[in-house]
């Protein structure tokens, strides 16, 4: 009799003690929501803060696939603006001056090839530093309506290569024929008609950073509060490592 008391008892302490399941889970979204906060935050530095952005376009240039990528457009800006061939045939002896065609054709694969080594050297890769960092902080400038080299009605922003087509030329013995044009080596990375575009996705980025964290925020609150008498422990679950190390033990 005494036992079947107790078990009663027990039921009735169980029924009476607040679940933690409810609070667990919120704490779980709050986490995720926070994590996705972190990520756009991460984002939105990678995307407007110009230091971050030249590192990492330096980095991507040890890529292959885009060493060949810029290499072919640095040839192709040469070869362009150049008379190579004519150049070539002004060097030869009248009798093989014909063959200025085919050398001019073997020559641009050397000229390739030179351009796929001189990006490994640290000259050229200041130069493409400096190329990205005035290009990102036109970038910047566009995205954020202020005023700068760039005009947000009809302008756009380019990664200019001139210099880098400038040292490929004295790589490989061609003379440039004064002053490269503007457009020479160039890369366009945003156009005018997509100015307003970019301006709206940067704005509704800051903004979901907001909203997820003001949201995580009020959620974590909610568990606490609902926690009641484990609301130390929820405290520390949504305080610590956005509350993963501690939902296994909550959910005991």
């Amino acid at each position: 009799m005494a036992d079947a008391v107790n078990v009663q008892r027990q039921d009735q302490a169980d029924s009476a003690r607040p679940s933690r399941r409810g609070p667990t889970v919120v704490i779980i979204i709050a986490s995720i929501l926070l994590l996705l906060a972190v990520f756009a935050v991460w984002a939105n530095r990678q995307l407007l803060e110009t230091d971050s952005w030249v590192d990492t376009s330096t980095e991507l240039l040890a890529n292959e696939e885009i060493q060949a990528a810029v290499s072919t457009l640095l040839v192709d800006a040469l070869y362009d603006n150049v008379d190579v061939e004519a150049q070539l045939s002004e060097r030869l002896p009248p009798d093989v001056q014909g063959l200025a065609g085919p050398l001019s054709a073997g020559l641009r694969e050397l000229a390739t090839t030179a351009a796929r080594e001189i990006l490994a050297t640290a000259p050229v890769q200041d130069l493409w530093r400096e190329a990205n960092r005035t290009a990102h902080e036109a970038f910047v400038t566009v995205v954020e309506g202020g005023d700068g080299p760039i005009s947000v009605e009809d302008g756009t922003v380019t990664l200019d290569l001139r210099p880098m087509v400038e040292e490929l030329s004295g790589r490989v013995g061609i003379t440039l024929p004064g002053v490269l044009p503007e457009d020479a080596g160039q890369i366009e990375i945003l156009q005018s008609d997509e100015i307003s575009a970019v301006q709206t996705g940067v704005d509704l980025l800051t903004t979901v950073v907001w909203i997820l964290v003001i949201l995580s925020l009020g959620l974590f609150g909610l568990a606490i509060w609902w926690a009641k008498t484990w609301r130390r422990e929820a405290l520390r679950a949504s305080c610590s490592g956005f509350g993963c190390e501690r939902i296994p033990d909550l959910l005991k």
